[in-house]
């Protein structure tokens, strides 16, 4: 046999207990109780991650089923999914929600790297609970249950394999409308790694995706979201800078409005140490978009001239931080007299109030203001009527990278300012760029940027903080330019509660 082990009765319960505590070196026991099929609250006591618990499970004060798991330091943990004295109950989702939790769970405390299930072949509700949970038969057992010998089959599940976590997050359905959505996630890559999130960043393309106009890559998910924080609950094959535990920020291509996501360890970063998991929620994406387009494309360096619109949004206060910590002289724009001096005190030395002033006005307010031939570095997320006045703005040999039109996709341009001041026009996208050239702009940032944020004088702008449940109300602040930093979604709040 392959796996012999002793099973007591519910009778013997408290011997059990003793018996473990004496052999094995308990420490831990983790209990949860079921008023109903909906509800399981659910909690975690531990000293240390060697023990023994228990999910018992019981519908109108009636014992329905359990789920145990039990471990030690020198084996597998091994949990437990076929004892149940009601087995109809095991199709409404119970033992299958359970286990989840346990797993999930053991596997997030690094207890082991893979575990144990016994089942006996006539149980076909714990095979079925077992192989969606993405357990492997892989061998016989034996169980002694009062000297009586019985045949069970092993089934295992490695730590390494995600597919046994559940995530809930956020999708926009064809109108528009947010739902809270429920998947698996697929199986995990040796260089990736899954994050249990705590808070998400909402930004404008989350707002296209929901409208459909900004749909994700091919093969990612339809769960909203782009960057996260979080902690690590399991980590790639080969992974080594990263472990379980870690405290983390990190630029997803989509899924990171949910409780749990998959990252690319490349684009994940440990949270400095001054920084909150909320705070740190505020940089990845604009991160990786501030420095591949101004750093890398735009060559913004200490005592240039940089200009960025929207000073107030996420993205641009968010660019004016990182562009006064190189050490830019920087300038801004926004709309009221608040926003223009919140982005003031950001540190932007020129700040212009576009309040009332349509398109034209404002590039002649530029002008005006700024005059010609007198920035270095313009990142340009407008487009359309603006194309023109900014390469006047510009000095001899300036960089403008695109990164959005939203004033107009079509627009006229002098090219007689491009061919004669020798002006580099770059267009840029980030999100659907290969993995690969993701990895390059990371490899930048860990050298060059990772130092700047990790001054204890950094500071990031959190504008308001909502639950997932109300991801509406912080879409329509982003939508409308209300905000003054960054709008984030408190992912892990929610987790509990959609998990029921």
């Amino acid at each position: 046999m392959d796996l012999r082990y002793e099973k007591f009765s519910l009778a013997h319960f408290s011997l059990w207990e003793e018996y473990l505590l004496k052999n094995h070196r308990v420490m831990a026991f983790v209990y949860s109780y079921a008023t109903g099929v909906a509800k399981m609250p659910y909690y975690l006591s531990h000293r240390e991650r060697y023990g023994f618990g228990w999910y018992s499970i019981f519908e109108n004060s009636e014992f329905v089923g359990r789920v145990g798991l039990f471990w030690n330091n020198s084996s597998p943990a091994q949990v437990e999914l076929g004892y149940t004295l009601r087995e109809e109950y095991w199709g409404r989702g119970i033992a299958t929600i359970a286990s989840r939790f346990v797993i999930d769970e053991f596997f997030g405390l690094n207890i082991a790297d893979e575990i144990v299930a016994t089942i006996e072949d006539e149980n076909i509700g714990s095979v079925q609970v077992a192989k969606k949970l993405g357990f492997v038969s892989s061998g016989n057992a034996e169980v002694f249950i009062e000297g009586n010998s019985r045949p069970l089959k092993l089934y295992r599940l490695a730590k390494k394999d995600s597919k046994m976590i559940t995530t809930s997050g956020l999708i926009a359905d064809k109108n528009g409308t947010l739902h809270l959505h429920q998947e698996q996630l697929p199986a995990l890559s040796e260089h990736e790694v899954v994050i249990k999130t705590a808070f998400a960043g909402v930004n404008r393309a989350d707002l296209g995706q929901a409208k459909g106009s900004y749909p994700p890559p091919p093969g990612v998910t339809e769960i909203l979201g782009l960057e996260c924080s979080g902690e690590i609950v399991v980590v790639g094959s080969s992974v080594t800078e990263l472990k379980i535990g870690d405290k983390v920020m990190a630029l997803v291509s989509g899924g990171a409005f949910a409780t749990h996501v998959i990252a690319e360890a490349a684009t994940t970063f440990k949270v400095p140490p001054h920084l909150s998991l909320q705070e740190a929620a505020v940089i990845p994406e604009s991160l990786f978009t501030f420095w591949e387009n101004t750093y890398i494309a735009g060559g913004l360096r200490a005592g240039m001239v940089f200009l960025v619109h929207g000073g107030a949004s996420g993205l641009g206060s968010f660019s004016i931080t990182m562009a006064k910590n190189i050490g830019c002289r920087v300038y801004s724009t926004a709309r009221g007299k608040e926003r223009a001096a919140f982005v003031k005190s950001l540190g932007a030395d020129l700040v212009i109030d576009t309040e009332g002033l349509n398109n034209e006005e404002i590039a002649n307010q530029l002008l005006s203001i700024i005059g010609e031939n007198n920035v270095d570095v313009i990142m340009d997320h407008l487009g359309g009527a603006f194309l023109t006045p900014h390469c006047a703005l510009l000095k001899k040999k300036g960089r403008m990278v695109l990164i959005n039109s939203a004033v107009g996709s079509i627009a006229t341009l002098d090219l007689g300012l491009l061919i004669g001041k020798r002006l580099h026009l770059i267009g840029s996208v980030l999100r659907s760029r290969p993995s690969v050239e993701k990895q390059e702009i990371a490899a930048s940032i860990r050298e060059h940027a990772l130092p700047l944020l990790s001054g204890k004088g950094f500071k990031v702008a959190v504008d308001q903080v909502y639950s997932l449940s109300e991801a509406p109300n912080a879409f329509t602040r982003v939508e409308q330019r209300l905000n003054r930093g960054k709008v984030l979604l408190q992912t892990y709040k929610n987790y509990l509660q959609s998990s029921n």
